[in-house]
């Protein structure tokens, strides 16, 4: 077999398209692939798919899996037409997608490595930037949103998360039900969110039964602007809430403190971290200890209670509650998420 047949075969290259060269760099250790087209064959708009007169012919390469351990290298001069509709466009070839510098397979077999490891390492093995990566990432990503179609959930979950370990924070919408992610926006902005939320069909929007999230405000607005009955399905997340139940504690503890030290009683003295306690958690002595201080009258007392209840994920938030902190969103507080 010669060794263009076998090319044709192995990148499974089919008419017009043709391989007319095979060239060997012993010195470079590359192979170099020509494959050309045949004369007279009609060309077509790859936009629209009307046949189109060509214009010129541009001279491209596409790196495609290794022979033998030699870089392979697709040469072709592609077409481009003059469309009546789009003008001047390129015609697409059948190994690989649009303004790409690597075959289908090569992508394939890029994207496969980043499933068992990080960026860098793939990197470094397949012997390609970072840049270069991304830019496979990022059409697996685009094909596989495609492939995937329209989704609608009955329970979304909203979180930020830090890119790069820096303040550069992006959102992720996840469905709680089947664990996928469904968006991964380049902020955490309300305006970000809403825009995804806008590009849901109504059924979809009208099908949501609950939104987990934290108390950022964007995530909170964007939700109560967007999806119908939002005040009813916001679920926030019982870490938060517990959070910002045991800093109230702490300040009215702190605020307790200063009047009885005035007043010559050390009631509440290195007790801390006693109010602030997972009651779970806490070692029998001391929970021997702190049962006096808990059943006094002290203003505090009532506070470790009701974060109690919120740690067990017993709804203590209700409609119309105004978010505990300064600042921020201030509207109503609905139910206190176990998730």
């Amino acid at each position: 077999m010669r060794d263009t047949d076998l090319y044709t075969r192995i990148l499974g290259i089919e008419a017009p398209w043709h391989v007319s060269i095979v060239e060997v760099d012993m010195a470079d250790r590359e192979i170099v692939v020509q494959v050309g087209r045949k004369a007279g064959t009609k060309l077509c708009c790859p936009i629209c798919g009307k046949e189109s007169p060509g214009y010129d012919s541009r001279r491209r390469r596409w790196r495609h899996l290794d022979t033998c351990q030699y870089k392979t290298i697709l040469e072709a001069n592609v077409p481009r037409v003059e469309c009546p509709e789009h003008g001047v466009v390129t015609t697409s070839v059948p190994w690989a997608e649009p303004n790409a510098g690597f075959t289908a397979m090569f992508e394939a077999l890029v994207i496969d490595w980043l499933k068992e490891a990080s960026t860098s390492a793939v990197s470094r093995l397949m012997g390609l930037s970072w840049n270069a990566i991304d830019g496979i990432m990022q059409r697996a990503v685009k094909r596989g949103l495609a492939r995937r179609g329209q989704i609608c959930t009955r329970r979304l979950g909203i979180d930020e998360t830090a890119f790069k370990k820096r303040h550069d924070y992006v959102t992720i919408v996840s469905d709680q039900s089947g664990g996928m992610v469904l968006h991964v926006g380049s902020d955490r902005k309300k305006a970000g969110l809403k825009e995804w939320y806008e590009s849901l069909p109504e059924s979809c929007l009208q099908a949501i039964e609950s939104v987990s999230m934290d108390m950022w405000p964007a995530f909170i607005n964007a939700t109560l602007e967007s999806v119908p009955g939002a005040q009813e399905k916001i679920a926030f997340d019982k870490f938060h809430v517990a959070k910002y139940l045991g800093e109230a504690v702490d300040k009215v503890r702190r605020q307790e403190h200063k009047v009885l030290m005035a007043e010559g009683r050390e009631d509440l003295k290195s007790s801390k971290y006693d109010w602030l306690y997972n009651q779970a958690n806490m070692p029998p002595e001391k929970r021997r200890n702190f049962r006096a201080l808990r059943e006094s009258a002290l203003k505090t007392a009532p506070g470790p209670s009701r974060n109690w209840l919120c740690r067990c994920g017993v709804t203590s938030a209700k409609p119309g509650r105004a978010r505990p902190g300064s600042g921020g969103y201030r509207g109503p507080c609905v139910v206190v998420s176990n998730r």
